[in-house]
Formats: C-alpha cells, structure tokens, sequence
C-alpha cells in the first residue's frame, strides 16, 4: 500500500535517532517492526519451528520483498528491507533460517536517476539528514574498487555479511537469462553466499513453454530452483516426471563478483 512497495513509510518514526539501540530493547523494536509490515503477522515462524522434525522437515522464513525503482526513495527503500529482516534475525536468533525472496530489482540493487543511487553508507550511517538505520550498528562492506560500481557491492552482500540472511531466493523472470544471473546485476562482494532462482511459469509466462533449462544455485539453500504462477492455477503435471521431464535442471554456480 505504499509507493513503490517502500516499508520504509510503515517504520521510519521508530529510526529517528543514531542513538544505538540498547540490546534490552531490540526484541521490542523487532516486534514492533515486524508487526507493522507483515500483513499476515501470525504466519511468523517461531524459533522452534527451525528445528528439523522426525522425518527431516523444518521451517525457514522466506519472506517475499517487493520494490519498484523510480517509484519511491532508493534509500528508504532499502532501508525497510533491511529492517525487517533484521527484525526477523533478532526473533529467530539462528534457530531459524532466513531466505527472503526479493524482486529482482532488489536482486539487481537497482536505483534511479530521479530518486537515487543505491548508497549501502545512507542506508546503515545515515545521509546527514535522515539516520536510517544507524541505531542498529550494522557493518558496511569493503568499497568495490571496480569502474563504474560506485564503490558499491549487492545489496544482498550487506545483508548476508550482517548475518541477517543466510541465502536467498532471487526473482528472475527474463526470458533472455532464464535460470541464470542478469548481466545487469550488481556483483557480490562474495561468491559464496547461498541462492537458488525463482522462474515464472505465469506473469511473465518465462517458461511455460520450451526448455528444459539450466538453473543456477549455490550453496546450502533448501530449494535449487523455483517457479511462480502469478495467481494461475498450478499445473501438477509441469516438469513431471523429474526422471524424464525435468525442466528447470538445477546446476552450481557461483554468484558473479565482477
């Protein structure tokens, strides 16, 4: 309900300050976070749901993140990602993992020319006006040296190098790069974090037809592959049987740093 998806606007009175938050309180913060971004907030897993059952199952959280660039500050946007998944961290501790889903515009890292560049340094130590997110004490990374970066590494480096993510499952819907990382993707400040991608069998219809196809995965993440239907009734007998039928073929491959 807010331009652009920004949860920022749900939360920014509670980032007023660079005080540091004091560690008696950041359950509080966490709670009260979470509690006005999630729509659904009794589907918020419990510690004890991470742990594996009998037969091997557990629960991870897999939060969905929206964002659209040109729409809302780049800044504020990023900055409410990242204060709901580090509410979700305060909560779960690492009794639960967390792989959050977001659009591929938070997978690429996009930003605009008419609401600003990606800047991980506004987002974590403010931007002279606005703290953002200075209170929590999270860690930037090394500045990429590489021409054209902007000094700047994925965002989803800066979650993961804050422990705030231990993997994710990224949105990639073009049908030019099925199954892989889009040239236009901001680079990792590490190849070794976990991912898996999302393709689309609806909305775009990516791989509704054709294939198989290759996709990419890295590490320790309980899916290697995915499909969103956009609404459209899920078709059981797509890519069945895996034996002779597979059609999203999930295949190693380190996240791009350059």
């Amino acid at each position: 309900g807010t331009d652009g998806y920004s949860l920022w606007p749900l939360i920014d009175d509670l980032f007023t300050s660079s005080t540091p938050v004091p560690d008696s309180d950041k359950a509080t913060l966490a709670q009260t976070i979470l509690s006005r971004v999630m729509l659904y907030p009794d589907e918020f897993p419990s510690p004890a749901e991470g742990t594996p059952t009998a037969a091997g199952g557990y629960v991870f959280w897999g939060q969905d993140f929206e964002f659209t660039a040109n729409k809302t500050s780049t800044d504020g946007a990023y900055a409410g990602v990242l204060a709901v998944l580090w509410a979700g961290r305060q909560l779960l501790g690492d009794a639960v993992k967390i792989y959050p889903v977001p659009a591929s515009s938070i997978f690429k890292t996009l930003g605009s020319d008419t609401q600003g560049a990606y800047n991980s340094g506004h987002i974590i130590s403010g931007d002279g006006t606005t703290p953002y997110l200075s209170s929590l004490g999270l860690t930037g990374l090394p500045e990429n040296p590489a021409t054209g970066s902007g000094g700047e590494w994925n965002f989803l480096s800066l979650a993961y190098a804050n422990n705030l993510i231990d993997g994710f499952i990224g949105q990639q819907y073009n049908s030019a790069y099925t199954g892989t990382v889009t040239p236009d993707t901001k680079p990792f400040y590490s190849a070794d974090l976990p991912y898996a991608l999302m393709s689309a069998y609806a909305g775009p219809p990516q791989v509704a037809s054709g294939g198989p196809w290759n996709s990419d995965y890295y590490g320790t993440i309980p899916f290697h592959a995915g499909v969103y239907w956009d609404g459209a009734a899920v078709d059981p007998t797509w890519g069945q049987p895996a034996s002779t039928n597979q059609q999203l073929k999930p295949t190693p491959q380190p996240l791009p740093t350059t």
